[in-house]
Parts: C-alpha cells; sequence; structure tokens
C-alpha cells in the first residue's frame, strides 16, 4: 500500500513485498504450532511404542511382473485381483485424469467386469464391500486397508511421465525471444524486409519510456520497432545476406513475386491431391479390444498436438484413400507416438509395416521402442540394417 501511494506509482509495474507480509519466518511458524497438537504421517514401518498409532493401510499390489511377461494379459490379471478383494470389501481405481477413468473403466467393461460406478470423493463409496469405483486421484502408488483396497493407474500401467505442456509463444514472451538474438544477427521484418539486429534501446515517446528493438537497413536507416510487436520479426536463414533499403520497393517487389510462384505450386499440389483422391486404398481401423490397451502404455501425457495427430493419421488410414500426410516436431515432440499407433492400427489389420530410419543408431533406438509397446501382442517386430 506503500508503494502504490507514491508519487512516482506508475514508473514500475512491479511492486515487490516484502517476504514476511507473505510467508511466515521460522519463530512465526513455531508461534503458530505452540499449545496444538502436531501428527507426523509416514508409509514406513515404525516401532510399536507411545505415540506410535499403526492405522492398518499397507502397499497396494503392482503389477510390474504381468507387464513384463509374455503371455500374460494384463487386464486378466487386473480382473482376478479385483475378483478376490471385492469379497472382503470396496476398491477404488485411482486415475490421474478423467480421460485416463473413461479409458480404464472401457478396459474393465471389455474384461467384463461391469457396475464400476464413478465418484468424486471418497465419501461417494457404498457402505459394505463389493463396490468398484473410479476416482480421479493422482496416487504414485495404491494401498490397502481394512474393507478397502485402492489401486493406481501406476501400479497397473507402470511409472507415468508427465510432461509440461509447450505453450504457444505469446507477445508477452518477448524478453526470452530478444535475448536469444545477438547484435549482427539478421532478421526479417514482414513488411520492411531483411535488416540487421543492432540490440535493445529505450526510446521516450509521449513521455514515456518504450524498450525497443533496433534494426539498421541499408544505407545505415534504423527502425526502432516496439517489444511488444516481435512477432513481425522472424530470423533469416542465412548468416549473410542483401539487406533492404528501408521504405523502398525491393521488399514489397519479392514478396509479390513468391506469390505468383506459390500459386504456381499450389496449382500443382491441388491436381495432385484431386488424382490421389480418385485412387482407393486399404481401409484400416484400430481394433476395438486391445487398442485403449496399447493407448494405456504411452508412459507420458498426451499432448492438444499429438492427440490431433494421431486422430488425423487414424482418419488418413480409415478412409480407404492413399495418405498424403506429414508429421513434423521438434526432438521429444512425440513423433514416435504417432508412428508407433499407426503401426499398431495397421499391423492389426493383417498389413506389413516398414520404418525406415536414416541411421544404424536410430533404427536400433526404434527396434527396442517397438519391441517394449508390442510385447506380448500378436505382432512380430524384427530389425534390419547393415549389420
Amino acid at each position: 500500500l506503500h508503494a502504490l501511494g507514491e508519487k512516482a506509482r506508475l514508473g514500475s509495474v512491479y511492486k515487490p513485498a516484502a517476504p514476511e507480509l507473505l510467508y511466515l519466518d521460522d519463530a512465526a511458524w513455531k508461534a503458530a504450532l505452540k499449545g496444538r497438537a502436531e501428527r507426523q504421517f509416514t508409509p514406513h514401518p515404525q516401532p510399536s511404542g507411545p505415540g506410535v498409532l499403526d492405522a492398518g493401510a499397507r502397499a497396494g499390489r503392482d503389477f510390474a511382473p504381468e507387464r513384463q511377461r509374455e503371455g500374460v494379459h494384463l487386464f486378466t490379471a487386473l480382473g482376478a485381483y479385483l475378483a478376490e478383494k471385492r469379497k472382503v470389501g470396496n476398491v477404488v481405481i485411482a486415475t490421474y485424469s478423467e480421460g485416463s477413468r473413461e479409458r480404464f473403466k472401457s478396459l474393465l467393461e471389455d474384461e467384463g467386469i461391469s457396475g464400476a460406478g464413478l465418484i468424486s470423493r471418497f465419501g461417494d463409496l457404498p457402505e459394505g464391500k463389493g463396490a468398484l469405483a473410479l476416482a480421479v486421484w493422482p496416487l504414485e502408488s495404491g494401498f490397502e486397508a481394512k474393507g478397502l483396497t485402492v489401486v493406481s493407474e501406476q501400479n497397473v500401467l507402470g511409472e507415468r511421465l508427465v510432461r509440461p505442456f509447450n505453450r504457444r509463444k505469446r507477445a508477452e514472451n518477448y524478453l526470452t525471444e530478444a535475448a536469444s538474438l545477438s547484435p549482427g544477427d539478421l532478421i526479417v521484418h514482414i513488411e520492411h524486409g531483411i535488416g540487421i539486429y543492432r540490440g535493445l534501446e529505450t526510446i521516450t515517446a509521449l513521455g514515456a519510456p518504450h524498450e525497443c528493438i533496433s534494426l539498421e537497413y541499408s544505407g545505415g536507416d534504423k527502425l526502432f520497432l516496439p517489444v511488444e510487436n516481435i512477432e513481425l520479426l522472424s530470423r533469416y536463414g542465412q548468416e549473410e545476406g542483401q539487406l533492404d533499403r528501408l521504405g523502398g520497393g525491393a521488399w514489397q517487389a519479392k514478396k509479390a513475386k513468391l506469390k505468383n510462384r506459390i500459386r504456381e505450386i499450389a496449382g500443382q499440389l491441388i491436381r495432385i491431391a484431386a488424382e490421389r483422391a480418385l485412387r482407393e486404398g486399404e481401409v484400416l481401423t484400430p481394433p476395438d479390444h486391445i487398442w485403449d490397451e496399447f493407448c494405456a502404455r504411452f508412459p507420458y501425457q498426451e499432448t492438444d498436438d499429438q492427440l490431433a495427430a494421431i486422430e488425423d493419421v487414424l482418419g488418413d488410414m480409415a478412409s480407404g484413400r492413399p495418405m498424403d500426410r506429414l508429421v513434423c516436431g521438434d526432438v521429444g515432440f512425440g513423433k514416435t507416438e504417432v508412428a508407433l499407433r499407426a503401426t499398431f492400427v495397421a499391423a492389426m489389420s493383417g498389413v506389413q509395416v516398414a520404418v525406415i530410419a536414416p541411421t544404424t543408431l536410430l533404427s536400433r533406438q526404434h527396434y527396442q521402442n517397438f519391441v517394449e509397446r508390442f510385447r506380448g501382442l500378436p505382432v512380430r517386430v524384427r530389425q534390419l540394417s547393415r549389420f
């Protein structure tokens, strides 16, 4: 409040507050606990004695052996375990998300296990025994207690590695983008063409300072672009190039010529696409029963772009037309998973699949990944390389 009352309060958006105004320090924390009872929970066994209470819960069953063994159906083993535990109490399957919960419900129904309810909190469980429920509880591991068994998604499918979503570039992130440029780099302004990045400069306009990107063009002309408009810039594809003249017509002529060339290429692509649309191809669709199980083996959380790519590819395969699709993405963006699911659909439809890699090392890595993902399925995976 003191900072906001300052005369120059509009000079900065950042108004820091002292840490003690936001958090309790060690002394304040101890004072807050004074006179209150403290309880410490631990999943590890403790020696019996005063102040130690055994709540009766134990670590739950892990299905890692079933995941590794050939010829063992994971969800058949899970179904037998659930049936055994429902005889003595209620069972809850804890999943990471709504989508995972729906997938588990579908897989259980495929195994003939019906009647699984969806709950949002522990109090929704009915009294007595024999109930089976699915809940969105992000537990790393399940547990067993008197009258209750909790099985986590990780117990069944293995360790889940969650990757943060890649946010799209926004103008607010200009500092990171500008910091990635070095003075002397060639850049392209969408309206003025190729110039040289000279650094950041503070320009006073209408009595207020503005952080601007300094660009130099042919003849020494300069352009100061506000950092919030950095989306108008892109890197030039080469280290050397001819600078455009600021305000000249050469850059606009280049753009017009390129647009005409793009129209020609587009016309050729349209003709090729029309010919392809007249051809017929195999109709390949995912099998109903084990498709969800195969998808559940993926140990990461699918991104929106990844799910969209998978849906588009499967749509191509089921269309009965030759596919014409290129999936692009940086390293680690999940392209291999798109190929794995397309391979699964084709192989389970009785079609042979060849996955081509540019190097022997990459071929070996893909071979190991495919063997692991197709373990226990009626698919033979082999490697062919210079060895």
